[in-house]
């Protein structure tokens, strides 16, 4: 391994670990003050915590349509438009 893949690697390293540590606070601190203390908006902070559960399963429809219907972009673009509703209905389901 040559000297500039070292560094390269070192500061990935370094900069997974920084990031994680400051995910790791953030979230301590968010989860404690949404459980123990009364927080203006707990149930819209609580349900947008919940969103990145349903993301994946909207990238993945999306990508089975991009997928399936690659020759007929028309078709593609109907599926895209029908899967909007599918992601709308989650989030206010998530929210309320």
């Amino acid at each position: 391994m040559s000297f500039p893949l070292v560094r390269i690697a070192g500061f990935t390293v370094v900069q997974a670990g920084l990031s994680t540590l400051v995910a790791a606070t953030v979230g301590l601190v968010a989860a404690f003050f949404t459980a123990r203390r009364t927080v203006p908006f707990r149930r819209f902070l609580l349900s947008l915590a919940a969103v990145p559960l349903c993301l994946p399963a909207l990238i993945m429809a999306l990508g089975v349509c991009a997928a399936y219907f690659y020759q007929k972009r028309s078709v593609f673009l109907y599926c895209c438009i029908a899967c909007l509703p599918c992601a709308a209905y989650t989030a206010l389901y998530l929210c309320l």
